[in-house]
Parts: C-alpha cells; structure tokens; sequence
C-alpha cells in the first residue's frame, strides 16, 4: 500500500503461484498488519457490507486471526467452530456455520449488517452461511486505527492471504452480493 494514511508492518504483497488478477497480502500469523492510519474511517456503525477475499494457511494467532478490527468491529477466524465471526460492539458474536471455512482455499467472506446490529448475515462463497438476521450487537465505533490482518495488540495476526477487501456504506441485496461473487471467482 502506498500513501502516509496506511502502514505496512511485514505484511508482504504475495507473489503466489494462485491465478488471481487482484493484488493479495500474505500475513504470517505472527506480527504482520496493515494499518489504515488514525484517518481511515473508524466509525463503521451505519448499514455495512464488507467483503474480501481469503485464503488462510492457519487460523491465525491464538486461533482468532483478524481479517479487520478497529477494537469494536471484529472479523475473525475461529479455530474452535472452523469458521469466521463478527462483533460489531466487541463484545457480542455473529458466526458462520461450523466448518465453513476451509484452509488453503480461496474464499470469498461477505458480511452486512445494518445500522442496529440486527439482521446480520454472513456469505460463504455467495451463500449465506449460519442462521440469518442475527444481532452482533449495538454497532459502536472504534476507539484504535483500523487494522487489516490483525488487532491493535498485535497479538491476533491472520494466517494466510487477503485480497480484495471492499467496504460498503449500505446494506448489499442477496442478488449484489451473487452477482460480486460470480462476476470474481474466476480470479481466485
């Protein structure tokens, strides 16, 4: 990455022997970060979609490896469930289904939660993955910059590639979130 609002911490852009055609960053699962700076929005408590593309070699430091946290928003691996969960207050859990996540595979993790925290939902691979219209709870805004692969503790680093990670500022239709899927899994 490049610019003064984001920070590399050795994470490395992969040059991975994978077909894909989006740039993809390779974290350890020991110490690596990207670090979106203190300007990076912080206060993602509106509608939210968030995706990205994975490939984890492990589930990450102490089995909670971040694929993004800002100390309240949370995306993250589960060694226990095999499968990825998100807080939005930090504190209460929305989950995919158990041994939704495979490693050494390409995924594709999708999440939208509105405003209230209700109604979240979790897609694997443009499926929704888990009961749907959970609560993650009162979506709160961050009080630490805002981190790719790992927290600001630095002690939960992912293990494996991220790419293509997007935010959105609303609430992605079941028919977007299809359409995003198909239209990028030929690239990973």
């Amino acid at each position: 990455m490049t610019g003064k609002r984001h920070s590399l911490n050795k994470a490395v852009q992969s040059t991975g022997t994978w077909t894909t055609t989006a740039p993809s960053y390779e974290f350890d699962g020991t110490d690596d970060y990207i670090d979106l700076g203190a300007d990076a929005p912080t206060d993602l408590t509106g509608d939210i979609t968030i995706s990205a593309w994975i490939n984890p070699s492990g589930w990450g430091e102490g089995g909670w490896g971040r694929v993004l946290d800002n100390n309240k928003l949370r995306i993250f691996s589960n060694l226990v469930k095999k499968n990825f969960s998100l807080s939005s207050d930090g504190s209460a859990i929305v989950s995919s289904s158990n041994d939704s996540i495979v490693l050494n595979t390409w995924q594709y993790i999708l999440i939208t939660r509105p405003s209230a925290g209700t109604n979240t939902n979790i897609y694997i691979n443009g499926v929704l993955s888990g009961t749907a219209n959970h609560d993650s709870g009162d979506p709160t805004a961050g009080d630490t910059n805002t981190f790719i692969g790992n927290n600001n503790a630095n002690d939960k680093t992912f293990d494996g590639q991220i790419s293509g990670m997007k935010i959105w500022n609303r609430v992605l239709s079941t028919n977007e979130i299809e359409d995003l899927y198909s239209r990028e899994r030929g690239d990973y």
